[in-house]
């Protein structure tokens, strides 16, 4: 967003006005020079024109999260005390950009805008920013639901693109500097960094709010006469607020597909996190599809898994000793030219339904 700055009088020596003769152009000065004075980082309290728009460069280092290569990021300013306008931002990279912003007191939100997949609610206030994404729905072969009837049961969700978000709180913009809370994870959150007079610079520290699951299957009896294979994870939360990392407490689930490679299943999802509800469980679904047209289903408690993961952005869960019905093998053994999203009675099915 391009804003025009009025050219204000006095701020550097610069046009302070009309040339006046004697005495009159000594007073001007003297004007000038204590305007000069007054702006000072021990200055308590500043009060300037409303139209007065100051530049402030917004820097990402991203060493939380190094894979990340944004497109874009998107920076909000929320004015703290709730009153005025909130000023959005659209800066290209990942290294950040320069914005203007009118002098006052914020709260500063950053997070990645090239998502597909993530929409927002609660975008008015820094605390209600809520990330989320649509519900599906996923049509099970009728012999499955016969073994899990719970499934039906399950709310299911589309997998979310990787999201990364940064803050900065107490920032306080003048005509001097730029002061803020750390927004650095690592850093005292209780601190205030205060930038050296003529800089406007926030750096802010853009972390993860998605993450990774891995589930795989070792040594799975009769894995070559699986022809499709999906999987089903539950317990998870379907949004976050971002700002703070809250993860919802209510329960969704995911689906994906699972490949498989000699006697090895596995597959991945994105997700915002594990549910935050204390009587949540993550249940994994596996469904093979064999070369014969029937279908396994299994389940597995792999709740000790996720929530004692020791990095819950990249979750490996191990299942072992799976055995598939035994059919006629395929040929050749390459099962990923055979995947499909949709087959036969299963499909899954986008629906346009705003989390509440």
């Amino acid at each position: 967003m391009e804003m025009k700055t009025r050219e204000t009088v006095g701020y550097n020596g610069a046009r302070c006005g009309r040339r006046i003769a004697g005495h009159g152009a000594v007073h001007v000065l003297l004007i000038c020079l204590a305007s000069v004075f007054m702006c000072s980082c021990h200055q308590k309290e500043l009060v300037y024109p409303a139209s007065t728009m100051l530049k402030v460069t917004v820097s990402f280092d991203w060493k939380y999260a190094p894979e990340a290569d944004p497109e874009g990021m998107s920076v909000v300013f929320f004015p703290i005390g709730g009153e005025g306008r909130i000023w959005r931002y659209e800066l290209s990279g990942r290294d950040g950009g320069t914005v203007s912003l009118p002098a006052g007191r914020y709260r500063m939100l950053a997070f990645n805008n090239d998502t597909r997949y993530i929409s927002y609610d609660g975008i008015s206030h820094f605390d209600t920013y809520n990330a989320y994404t649509f519900k599906t729905a996923v049509s099970w072969p009728q012999s499955v639901i016969e073994t899990y009837p719970e499934l039906n049961d399950y709310t299911a969700y589309h997998s979310p693109d990787a999201l990364y978000c940064g803050t900065a709180e107490d920032v306080s913009v003048s005509l001097c500097s730029v002061s803020y809370r750390p927004c650095d994870p690592g850093a005292d959150p209780s601190g205030v960094q205060i930038k050296e007079c003529g800089k406007h610079i926030i750096r802010c520290y853009p972390s993860p709010r998605t993450s990774k699951y891995t589930c795989v299957f070792r040594n799975v009896a009769n894995a070559t006469g699986m022809k499709r294979g999906y999987c089903l994870l539950s317990g998870l939360a379907p949004s976050d607020l971002i700002a703070e990392d809250i993860l919802s407490d209510s329960e969704g689930a995911y689906a994906f597909l699972a490949g498989r490679k000699e006697s090895e299943i596995s597959g991945n999802v994105m997700a915002f996190g594990a549910s935050a509800s204390p009587e949540a469980c993550q249940y994994l679904y596996l469904v093979a599809v064999m070369s014969d047209g029937k279908v396994a289903a299994f389940r597995y408690d792999v709740s000790d898994q996720i929530l004692n993961s020791p990095d819950k952005r990249n979750v490996m869960i191990i299942i072992d000793g799976v055995e598939l019905p035994e059919v006629k093998p395929i040929v050749p053994d390459d099962p990923s030219t055979d995947f499909e999203v949709a087959v036969d009675d299963w499909e899954m099915i986008i629906i346009n339904h705003v989390v509440g």
